[in-house]
């Protein structure tokens, strides 16, 4: 088992392709899929624009006026901040946490709604589990289901 590896990203929705890079680069190569990269890139894009930021849902203000409300909110001089964590575990296993300060969300109710990207999350991971009323997402690689720490 290898030590944990902690990212701390600026939360910068411009910034979800390089950080999702970083990141793949930090897992063995048998999971630098493009399942995992979909699902990582969605996640991470979720936790910047809707936890870090406070962008609220697209649904609810329409398009244009949540591309502007991203884009506003990528300019604020407030440093927020993003956390993950990348653990390998045993026989294989990886375990990614992605962590932000946002307000969070019931994950429930929104893989309800269609067109949701949370179906793409999970759907790269062996195990996804939403922690901390939303604000902690928790994605095992590899082997059998883990149990959340």
């Amino acid at each position: 088992m290898s030590p944990m590896r902690r990212f701390h990203f600026r939360a910068r929705p411009s910034g979800v392709f390089d950080y999702v890079n970083e990141l793949l680069e930090a897992l063995p190569p048998p999971y630098r899929t493009d399942d995992v990269r979909m699902g990582l890139h969605e996640a991470l894009g979720n936790a910047i624009i809707h936890g870090a930021l406070g962008v609220g849902s697209r649904d609810v203000m329409g398009l244009d006026t949540f591309l502007l409300a991203v884009a506003e909110a990528e300019t604020e001089p407030e440093r927020r901040v993003v956390y993950v964590a990348i653990e390998q575990r045993g026989a294989g296993m990886v375990r990614i946490v992605i962590d932000d300060c946002g307000p969070g969300f019931d994950h429930e109710r929104a893989l309800v709604r269609p067109g949701r990207g949370l179906a793409f999350v999970e759907s790269g991971f062996t195990h996804a589990e939403y922690q901390r009323g939303g604000r902690r997402l928790v994605l095992d690689l590899g082997g059998a289901t883990c149990s959340a720490a």
